[in-house]
């Protein structure tokens, strides 16, 4: 029975549906004392996804109560996202310096100094695409590539002309 106590848990149920009540209001002081609304998200039992409880927390107006295993798949989501921004931090760093060194080839009249501080302005996919035009420019000037870094246009070379004097 809804309200009664039983082993130390007082039994209570979860409105879920319309067809459930007939009438619902929110009053500052209600009739019965111990009446309240608690809020939860997810499935029964407050049992929801990292992605439910970050969207929960960006509605929340204050304090917000976590349950144990909420807090641990918010922590273990959190972790994971400082890994990837890790790995992201050090493939824009790499991008950035061959985008520098690549300018530097291709551009030699500015200063490596200005282009890095452009390219900390810029957004990934920009500094991407300039990078690869830099590098294309470059290359007419400075082979980038090692010759002998295996860039055979066909895959196989018939006459090993590149063996020969």
């Amino acid at each position: 029975m809804r309200g009664e106590t039983y082993g130390g848990v007082r039994c209570c149920a979860v409105l879920d549906g319309a067809a459930d009540a007939y009438e619902w209001s929110f009053v500052a002081v209600p009739a019965q004392r111990e009446a309240g609304v608690r809020k939860s998200y997810g499935e029964k039992g407050g049992t929801g996804t990292a992605e439910d409880l970050i969207k929960t927390l960006r509605r929340a107006r204050g304090e917000v109560a976590l349950t144990e295993a909420e807090a641990s798949a918010l922590a273990g989501r959190i972790e994971r996202l400082e890994r990837e921004a890790s790995c992201g931090r050090a493939y824009r760093a790499r991008l950035k310096k061959e985008f520098v060194r690549c300018a530097a080839i291709a551009q030699p009249g500015i200063p490596a100094e200005a282009v890095s501080r452009a390219a900390d302005g810029m957004d990934l996919e920009d500094l991407e695409c300039f990078s690869e035009q830099f590098r294309r420019s470059a290359e007419k000037t400075v082979p980038l590539s090692p010759q002998l870094a295996g860039g055979r246009k066909n895959g196989k070379t018939e006459s090993n002309a590149e063996f020969r004097i």
